[in-house]
């Protein structure tokens, strides 16, 4: 194992990253979904997480999703989506993680993370920011302003051309679709579902 090495992943590595989640990650998905998390709608890096590999076959890979932060003291926010090394090769797991963030400027975010990686996550000091939230939507009263509108496969095309590709990216994904009105203001907001 002394050919083992650390690569970024990059569009040009779709394919093979696709075949390695399609046949080793636990959530099984289609081809199709996993397509998605290459098409980057947020941010134009290229870069797409990293790889283990063995000579040239991958058997780890640590998959971010970035966007550009606006709104706190970071220039990225890095969506982690898969952490997956074959189990010959756990030891070298947290080379993936190292990797990770070793990124400058980046806020790493994991809305998904099952328990036994959690762990590790707290020996690095990572927190949770929100273990439950609630988003309470609807009418304050009677004569109110503040009002709210599902969005669905009906009405999301009244959206504009940038929210709709966002309705679109997500709709799959246990995700609830609301448009705020509040004085004449309109803010989208995607609430994810509980899994059961």
């Amino acid at each position: 194992m002394t050919n083992i090495k650390i690569f970024q992943a990059k569009k040009k590595d779709e394919n093979q990253i696709i075949d390695f989640l399609i046949n080793n990650h636990e959530w099984k998905a289609s081809k199709l979904i996993w397509k998605n998390i290459f098409n980057n709608n947020w941010c134009d890096l290229d870069n797409f997480g990293y790889m283990l590999k063995d000579k040239n076959k991958i058997v780890g890979y640590f998959g971010i999703i970035f966007s550009k932060n606006k709104n706190h003291n970071f220039r990225y926010t890095a969506n982690i989506h898969s952490w997956i090394v074959k189990p010959e090769y756990r030891g070298y797991s947290l080379l993936l993680l190292k990797k990770a963030m070793g990124l400058e400027d980046t806020l790493f975010i994991s809305h998904s993370t099952i328990n036994r990686i959690l762990k590790i996550y707290y020996r690095y000091d990572w927190k949770i920011l929100d273990d439950e939230q609630y988003y309470l939507l609807g009418y304050y009263y009677s004569n109110s302003n503040f009002k709210t509108k599902l969005i669905n496969n009906e009405n999301y095309t009244d959206l504009s051309e940038n929210n709709k590709k966002i309705y679109l990216d997500h709709k799959d994904y246990y995700s609830i679709f609301f448009k705020i009105l509040i004085g004449g203001k309109k803010i989208l907001v995607i609430v994810k579902k509980k899994k059961n």
